[in-house]
């Protein structure tokens, strides 16, 4: 997928566009380092905010300084007077149109289905995304480097409070493993497994074995208060409603063990209409109508348009959710009915206690209640953790389950991601000799960390004190190294990467990368200041320049 042409408009009034090219594209900065503007606010990097406001960023950027987070109100006025971005693109095999108003979601190719969806949908189209994770924003950052991580690091380019588990299905995908509901699954897998640890945590020192053995000293104790409440000699009239409040209490338990299944079915049902409106909202429409498409070109004459059997299945799965809700109103109902039963017993259960009272039952008979009332309450509690902790050991055994079939399907497919390595790195070791004499690879670890197996991708031969400019340049080999992949590999997804801050990189670096970014099938767009290129081939500069900025001429063409 490469990039055509970027437009700004303003209540229909054309404000600036910019047409790509292959190879090297440059946003120049006429305004020299050497006078009393700094070169700071002609908007060179804004080009690269636009375009990346297009694919989905929230766009404050293009008015908030993103360390200080002070508002531009000249700017931030401006655009929202009416002003729309227009990005076109296009692969080998289809064309991309993005129309975007400030601060509303995108228009992708006609469509306008809200900001999820668009980016959904940019997603396909740019990578021919399938699910959520990675997701569009996560893989984005890599291809359009503005902010200080991506310009910084060459592998981590997410946020930086992204963790391991944010990383590792990006750096997989990137290089190579297709099967991108695993690497979600895998991923989600590995954080309900953190958080189940951490819950299981949570009952350290508490052992299960000493709270069976509780459980069976209360029970003992339990036993022989009812036999004492069995001898207890009382009149024959307060035997009866001794007898009527064993009843009651009968009552009152069943009426609590009927509640809790009944709680239990809603809960259950109530997650049973989430999976299906998930599962609903997840479908990989796209994909779909791509397969009945390809279905309909070998069965011109299929009875039903891919539009009325998604109609279909939208209505069956609304059907199914109606069932069961009707099924949760109803237990509803009953849980209702249960809990007013509850209320009556327990009213007749404190009547019934008061007459006993009344009747000058001894004190001890009291006692013994009360003692049984606590045993019974400890009892639960201790049953409580013990159940708890089972549930959570039966939840973390059948999360290492899941991960364990996600990690073997992983390992069995890793000769795909060495094979993408191999070839990603001949020309990322070429690139980064020719640049800095210094030949680098990216590679792998598969190792285990707490019993899990981790992939962290990483970079031979990094110094931790190498300069910026050197880490610019390397971060540049990177990435035009990928887009020569992906050539290589005749790729129809994302073809571009743009960079900011390459002023540190020293000439002779800069000359050679951009002779190296005109050799790759691909696009690399850098923003630089013009007295950076006065050692670089002028001729070079002239056919690259896309885009030249000054302060008489700012991106935004504002006074």
């Amino acid at each position: 997928m490469f990039l055509e042409r970027l437009r700004v408009r303003r209540r229909d009034k054309l404000i600036r566009e910019v047409q790509f090219r292959m190879g090297l594209n440059l946003v120049v900065d006429q305004t020299s380092v050497r006078s009393t503007d700094s070169g700071n606010s002609v908007g060179k990097t804004t080009l690269l905010r636009a375009v990346d406001y297009c694919l989905g960023s929230t766009g404050d950027d293009l008015y908030k300084d993103p360390e200080f987070g002070t508002v531009n109100e000249r700017v931030h006025k401006f655009l929202q007077d009416g002003v729309v971005f227009e990005l076109e693109a296009r692969s080998s095999t289809r064309n991309l149109h993005v129309l975007r108003e400030f601060g509303k979601p995108p228009v992708v190719n006609g469509e306008s289905p809200g900001q999820k969806e668009a980016l959904r949908k940019l997603g396909y189209e740019l990578f021919r995304l399938r699910t959520e994770k990675p997701s569009l924003r996560q893989l984005i950052r890599k291809f359009i480097r503005i902010g200080e991580q991506q310009v910084s690091n060459t592998l981590w380019f997410l946020h930086s409070s992204a963790s391991f588990e944010d990383y590792e299905p990006v750096w997989l995908f990137l290089f190579g493993f297709d099967d991108q509901e695993l690497l979600g699954k895998r991923r989600d897998f590995q954080r309900k497994l953190k958080a189940v640890d951490g819950q299981l945590a949570g009952f350290k020192g508490v052992s299960k074995n000493s709270l069976r053995q509780m459980v069976a000293v209360i029970d003992r104790d339990l036993a022989q208060k009812q036999r004492q409440l069995g001898q207890f000699e009382v009149g024959p009239a307060v035997r009866s409603e001794l007898s009527t409040l064993s009843g009651v209490r009968e009552e009152i338990t069943s009426l609590g063990l009927s509640m809790s299944r009944l709680q239990l079915r809603i809960q259950n049902s109530e997650r049973t209409v989430r999976a299906l409106k998930e599962a609903s909202t997840n479908i990989d429409t796209a994909r779909l109508e791509e397969l009945y498409r390809a279905a309909k070109s070998e069965l011109p004459q299929l009875a039903r348009k891919f539009s009325e059997l998604q109609s279909f299945h939208n209505a069956m799965v609304e059907s199914k959710v109606r069932f069961v809700q009707q099924g949760i109103e109803r237990a509803r109902a009953q849980l209702e009915e249960r809990e007013a039963a509850l209320s009556a017993a327990a009213g007749r259960e404190s009547a019934l206690l008061k007459v006993i009272s009344d009747k000058g039952v001894l004190a001890d008979l009291n006692k013994i209640h009360m003692e049984v009332n606590r045993l019974h309450e400890s009892r639960g509690e201790k049953m409580g953790l013990l159940s708890r902790i089972e549930e959570l050991e039966k939840e973390l055994e059948d999360t290492r389950k899941v991960l364990d079939e996600a990690e073997a399907a992983i390992a069995a497919s890793q000769h795909a991601v060495d094979k993408r390595l191999e070839i990603f790195n001949a020309a990322f070791s070429d690139y980064s000799r020719r640049l800095y004499g210094e030949e680098y690879v990216v590679y792998y670890d598969a190792r285990e960390v707490k019993g899990r197996k981790r992939y962290e991708f990483k970079i031979s031969n990094v110094a931790g004190n190498e300069g910026t400019g050197k880490k610019r340049a390397q971060i540049a080999a990177f990435d035009l190294a990928y887009m020569k992949l992906q050539s290589d590999l005749r790729s129809d997804t994302v073809r571009f990467t743009l960079h900011d801050q390459v002023e540190t990189v020293s000439v002779n670096q800069l000359q050679t990368l951009f002779e190296l970014a005109e050799s790759v099938e691909g696009q690399f767009l850098v923003c630089v200041l013009a007295d950076k290129l006065a050692s670089v081939d002028d001729a070079l500069v002239k056919r690259a320049a896309v885009l030249r900025l000054s302060q008489e001429d700012k991106f935004f063409r504002l006074p």
